[in-house]
């Protein structure tokens, strides 16, 4: 029985002459990171004052952060705890996000099971819309460790719906 196993287990993990080895081709891949990009049709300054107001995350993503507590507030530096919510499961995170207003929002977990992951997003006025990149390093562990192992096109669906929830707060008259 164990001479079979570390048989089986040799061939399956044995690359010698291979492109790949055959574990990764049967087992999803993990995501470190990714990048998007899109056009919205709001205004540069209206966009980047809605993403970077850190305190008004649970109205406009109700269903997914359950409260912010701004902790510290310096000019360009915030950190807040803050409590998040995705099919039931329940995650806090110290957060620091670094803003240089109408350009860049960098967003830090420092504590939490994704501590190190980083989301840099940056803004580019385009006439009278605005060129959003958002360049995310995920560093996931524990119960939400499994986020990493979902398709690509996945986790960029679910940030364009996010940043979609954003673009239509953007267009109320606040």
């Amino acid at each position: 029985m164990f001479l079979a196993f570390s048989y089986g287990f040799y061939v399956f993990t044995y690359s010698e002459g291979l492109d790949e080895n055959l574990f990764e081709v049967i087992l999803p891949k993990k995501i470190t990171t990714f990048e998007t990009s899109r056009i919205v049709d709001v205004p540069n300054n209206r966009i980047f004052d809605v993403m970077a107001d850190i305190e008004n995350f649970p109205n406009i993503l109700p269903k997914n952060v359950i409260y912010v507590n701004i902790l510290n507030k310096t000019n360009n530096v915030i950190i807040a705890e803050e409590e998040l919510s995705r099919a039931g499961i329940k995650t806090k995170f110290l957060v620091k996000h670094t803003i240089t207003p109408y350009s860049e929002h960098i967003i830090e977990i420092i504590d939490g099971d994704a501590k190190g992951t980083t989301i840099t997003q940056s803004f580019e006025s385009v006439g009278s819309q605005t060129k959003l990149t958002t360049n995310v390093h995920l560093n996931l562990k524990g119960i939400i460790s499994v986020i990493a192992f979902l398709p690509e096109s996945n986790l960029v669906h679910a940030l364009n719906t996010i940043i979609s929830h954003f673009v239509e707060y953007s267009n109320y008259d606040i």
